[in-house]
């Protein structure tokens, strides 16, 4: 059964989502919100002026070998000093994406996902894999809508509705493109 948002972290609160019964797994799967992590010290990269919502996403049983995933949600606007978007379509105005974690890496820092990215990166070690799970552009959201669409998106997965791995992208496509279009028919708004 599915519980609200829940916080826990070492002197701070991070929000997360638990389910006691994703995808019938004996293991709960959790995700955190990156945003309520603490950010890197010195200056940050433009690139991340463009993140709108991000979540790492612990779901055992998703996939045999990797069950860390990173889920983030960009605009596509230009940055400046960031090469352009790569549009899908030219009306594209949001990113979407899942990226599993590299199990060569270990397993993440909940506590503080950026500074483990730091250390892998220090190691030149890749923390993600490659190819993605998921990349899907959205048109016509406010960066509000893309986030909300996100949130939701995270808690389906830990409630069991959908799953992080590349196995469910048409599904996943189709989640994404159907809250938008309820959110932009004005029966699901924002909260």
């Amino acid at each position: 059964m599915s519980r609200a948002p829940i916080y826990e972290g070492r002197g701070r609160q991070v929000r997360i989502y638990d389910t006691s019964k994703p995808h019938h797994k004996t293991d709960p799967w959790r995700a955190w919100d990156v945003s309520l992590m603490p950010r890197p010290a010195g200056k940050p990269d433009p690139a991340w002026s463009g993140d709108l919502a991000q979540w790492l996403i612990y779901a055992p049983g998703s996939h045999p070998l990797w069950p860390w995933h990173i889920v983030s949600t960009v605009h596509l606007r230009p940055i400046e000093g960031v090469p352009p978007a790569k549009l899908h379509r030219p009306t594209s105005s949001h990113e979407f994406l899942i990226m599993a974690i590299n199990p060569e890496c270990g397993d993440p820092n909940v506590d503080d996902v950026h500074a483990w990215i730091d250390e892998q990166r220090k190691a030149k070690r890749s923390h993600y894999l490659s190819p993605p799970d998921l990349v899907h552009q959205i048109d016509g959201a406010t960066d509000e809508m893309a986030a909300e669409i996100c949130r939701l998106f995270v808690r389906a997965m830990c409630d069991g509705h959908t799953s992080p791995d590349v196995d469910y992208l048409t599904y996943n496509r189709q989640m994404l493109d159907a809250t938008l279009a309820h959110m932009l028919e004005g029966k699901h708004l924002p909260s």
